[in-house]
């Protein structure tokens, strides 16, 4: 409000107009002057708002905000897919160069430069990118805090229910145990996340950090225990998805065989006809 000059023994009216209800981003962007910005989206607040209008638009079709998550979640894995595939898919490659990475420096154990350049041949000829693995993963970065934003704030999901949930916008609890809320979807997506994690190759072959990540999703599983149970539902559904994404890889990668440098090869050999001599 500018400042105002009252004059002697008069008045002065200001009017203004506010609003008070839920952050309902449809009314809030109506408002004009940047008011949509009290949905605190984030700095991807661009990719929340076209995946809350799409949730919404989902919810006209089939009326229920637990199913039009479920199918939200479909649709951006779906979109996802080609890059989740070549993420895994290196992976899985590079799991099965663990191998032969140990015999490189083995073979090569006091000269750096010929285990990297046995190494980059050893990627050349197997087809193997490292940094394919990554890159995937920072492209979902901006779509995994916009998703988070998204269902953390909106508030369309609350008193929205879906099987036992009565609202999607807080945690499933269904009793209390020894005074403690019991929340159903937390241990849902703990399980699954494990599965995933399990079932997903571990590049590397330091077997502490393969643990470690094996061990994961039971170290964040207190912080997913009180999120609200529409952003729980989204991480158990990619997860079930990752699942199958990650069994179709296995199995299509089963038929995979490394090619070893013709310099690796030799070098290997030598120790072995070394023995077969003696």
């Amino acid at each position: 409000i500018p400042s105002i000059v009252v004059p002697a023994n008069g008045t002065t009216t200001i009017g203004f107009n506010y609003y008070a209800g839920p952050k309902e981003f449809s009314r809030l962007e109506k408002m004009g002057k940047k008011q949509d910005e009290a949905m605190q989206f984030g700095f991807f607040g661009i990719i929340s708002k076209f995946l809350l209008t799409l949730m919404n638009w989902l919810y006209g079709i089939v009326g229920n905000y637990g199913l039009s998550i479920i199918l939200l979640t479909l649709i951006v894995r779906t979109v996802l897919l080609p890059i989740n595939m070549l993420s895994s898919k290196s992976m899985k490659r590079m799991s099965k160069l663990s191998g032969p990475m140990k015999q490189l420096k083995e073979a090569y154990p006091d000269n750096q430069q010929q285990q990297q350049k046995m190494m980059m041949e050893l990627y050349k000829l197997n087809k193997v990118n490292p940094v394919a693995g990554c890159v995937p993963m920072i492209a979902q970065i901006p779509i995994f805090f916009a998703l988070f934003y998204m269902l953390r704030s909106a508030a369309e999901l609350r008193f929205e229910d879906f099987i036992w949930i009565t609202d999607l916008s807080k945690p499933d609890t269904v009793g209390h145990v020894a005074g403690l809320p019991l929340n159903l979807l937390p241990f849902a997506w703990v399980i699954s996340m494990a599965i995933q994690m399990w079932t997903m190759p571990t590049p590397s072959v330091d077997n502490a950090q393969a643990k470690m990540m094996k061990f994961m999703p039971f170290i964040f599983f207190p912080f997913t225990y009180t999120f609200a149970s529409g952003l729980v539902l989204y991480w158990t559904v990619s997860n079930v998805f990752t699942i199958g994404q990650q069994y179709l890889i296995n199995k299509g990668a089963a038929d995979f065989e490394v090619i070893l440098p013709p310099a690796l090869k030799k070098a290997l050999d030598k120790p072995q006809k070394a023995k077969r001599k003696k």
